[in-house]
């Protein structure tokens, strides 16, 4: 499965219609304060792990505090709808497992979108974990998207070059859980998400299962 990291966006917030020159701004003083990093499974777990292993070389790496969250329920619904109601400025983030776009087909009543309401940063590791990435896009032009590609993207790049950066020296602690490396860049890891999406739902559609929550 695979797992990644998320950074949270907001449907409304002032900060998605900052200037390209802000936004480049607040990701050069960024993280200025603790980050927070929400997990939807119990303390102790591969997934806890995961966060747990990165979010200590990215406090390393930025000398700022990142702070594991873990807030388990509904198969990750929780956590999710926490991420999702955060402000898009890359102080509220996510560790992600494939529940998060599977959840969609498999509940009747999910308050949050895995793609349109979550902007993804970098995954992290293969380990048939995958993370659920895609922007909340708040324009009516391409003048307006390429403006703001620059809020949360400057923020994006910066995460996903200290991850991609950090994991070599992890190799050996992620191998020990039976985990594999992955990195590489966040519009790939998107692309990876959008496609696993819509490959579970074809399977959750074909199996009838669904659940009441």
């Amino acid at each position: 499965m695979k797992f990644g990291f998320v950074l949270a966006a907001a449907a409304s917030c002032s900060a998605a219609y900052a200037t390209p020159a802000l936004s480049q701004q607040l990701a050069q003083h960024y993280p200025n304060r603790p980050v927070r990093v929400l997990v939807g499974l119990a303390p102790g777990g591969g997934t806890d792990s995961v966060a747990r292993l990165i979010t200590q070389k990215l406090a390393d790496t930025f000398g700022q505090t990142f702070v594991v969250d873990n807030r388990p329920g509904a198969s990750g619904n929780v956590a999710g709808e926490m991420a999702a109601r955060a402000a898009p400025d890359g102080y509220t983030l996510i560790i992600v497992t494939p529940t998060y776009v599977i959840n969609p087909s498999r509940y009747r009543t999910v308050l949050y979108d895995a793609v349109k309401d979550f902007a993804g940063i970098a995954q992290i590791v293969d380990a048939q974990y995958y993370l659920s990435v895609a922007n909340n896009v708040p324009v009516a032009s391409v003048k307006e998207l390429i403006a703001l590609a620059k809020t949360p993207a400057a923020i994006i790049e910066r995460l996903n070059s200290a991850i991609n950066r950090a994991l070599p020296e992890l190799r050996e602690r992620y191998a020990a859980l039976g985990m594999y490396l992955a990195g590489g860049s966040a519009g790939k890891f998107g692309a990876l998400l959008r496609s696993e999406r819509d490959k579970w739902a074809k399977v959750v559609k074909l199996s009838g299962v669904h659940f009441s929550g």
